[in-house]
């Protein structure tokens, strides 16, 4: 397949969402949920949510920063978990829960989708593919709550305010942001003095501009430099949950689709994981993303097809690499697990890259032009067993 040489493609279209998991869902599920989404302004300061009140309504922020916090019986607070335009607050309903577990306060203010709690329950049942990336997000946020708290225990002020500001950054999507210091005393639990000293300590070294209830981020390579490495940990969980198997995919996709819409159609083939279709403990969040990989491909089969668009979906089991070698290597019974693993294998031995490469380039030829929104396993039977 070859692109049109005299027609240029069209321009990618802007997101159907400025919230990162509303933007990656299929047009289709997302048509559906707009009618249940209301665009809200948020003031700083506002409270979405109370301890152990029922939860009326869910948020997808779109620029707006919020922030989980716990409260003791005093009402002192605490943050433990932030939210921005990644993701969603809410996550006990999506688990089958009615109260908030903690307290959801506008850290700062912006935009945000609102959702009715219940209308969330009954959309993540009908839609597979948001509800295996609200599940996704889950996990992602859980890792962003923990790693929080050993940040808050184990490294100073002034690195965990530098962390706390690359974090609103990055959901806000500009350097200037309006936070005051009693903000970010309460969300980083610590005296107002100290949030005087760390700030001041991070403008002396022209990272951030601070006056007047305003931060700017003046040099954000040296702000990273200067936090610790929470941020980094939390950043590369939520990409390799949400972006490597989940997000890569769908926007390699997305800016694919318009050069071969005007090239008159073609061939998109997603590698997916026969891990889509089996199960195996511990690796919950690797097989739902992979799921969902399955999934994304399917819309695009469906949606495309009579625009000539095809899209297909390999499945490997387990395919003898270098990668493969050096795990069975490392392992302790490395040797026995890989015995006990080609025992489940029909064929009677693992797969090769060539193998995968020529099923691929079926999928490419025209001899597979009938072939569409198929989920193929490459496994030698292991998924059948």
């Amino acid at each position: 397949m070859t692109l049109a040489a005299e027609k240029a493609p069209p321009a990618p279209t802007p997101p159907q969402s400025r919230n990162h998991l509303l933007a990656v869902i299929p047009a289709s599920e997302f048509r559906e949920l707009k009618a249940h989404l209301t665009t809200v302004d948020l003031r700083a300061k506002d409270r979405l949510a109370e301890t152990n009140r029922p939860i009326e309504m869910v948020y997808f922020p779109l620029d707006a920063v919020l922030s989980m916090a716990a409260v003791d019986r005093d009402g002192e607070a605490v943050e433990v978990g932030s939210v921005g335009c990644e993701g969603m607050t809410g996550l006990p309903v999506l688990l089958g829960a009615e109260q908030a577990t903690s307290r959801v306060l506008v850290q700062v203010g912006g935009q945000a989708e609102r959702m009715d709690a219940a209308v969330l329950q009954h959309e993540a049942r009908r839609h597979d593919h948001f509800r295996r990336l609200l599940y996704l997000y889950a996990q992602a946020f859980m890792t962003q709550i923990a790693q929080s708290t050993a940040c808050s225990r184990l490294h100073p002020a002034e690195q965990r305010l530098a962390r706390w500001l690359l974090i609103c950054r990055d959901r806000v999507g500009r350097d200037e942001m309006p936070i005051t210091q009693e903000t970010m005393a309460v969300m980083l639990a610590v005296r107002r003095a100290t949030v005087t000293e760390s700030a001041s300590a991070l403008q002396r070294q022209g990272l951030i501009r601070y006056r007047r209830g305003v931060v700017s981020i003046v040099d954000r390579p040296g702000l990273e430099a200067a936090t610790c490495e929470c941020y980094q940990i939390v950043r590369e969980e939520f990409d390799r949950l949400l972006g490597t198997n989940l997000r890569g995919p769908f926007l390699v996709s997305k800016f694919a689709l318009p050069h071969l819409l005007a090239a008159g159609g073609g061939s998109i083939v997603h590698l997916s994981s026969v891990c889509a279709i089996t199960v195996w403990a511990g690796d919950c969040a690797y097989d739902i993303s992979k799921a969902g990989l399955n999934m994304l491909s399917d819309h695009i089969a469906v949606e495309y097809g009579a625009r000539g668009i095809r899209s297909n979906t390999l499945m490997p089991g387990v395919i003898r690499t270098e990668l493969h070698e050096s795990v069975m290597e490392a392992m302790d019974d490395g040797r026995a697990f890989e015995r006990e693993l080609l025992s489940r294998h029909p064929i009677g031995r693992f797969g090769s890259v060539e193998e995968c490469a020529e099923a691929a380039l079926f999928l490419c030829e025209d001899n597979a032009h009938f072939l569409t929104g198929a989920n193929i396993s490459i496994d030698g039977g292991y998924s059948r067993v």
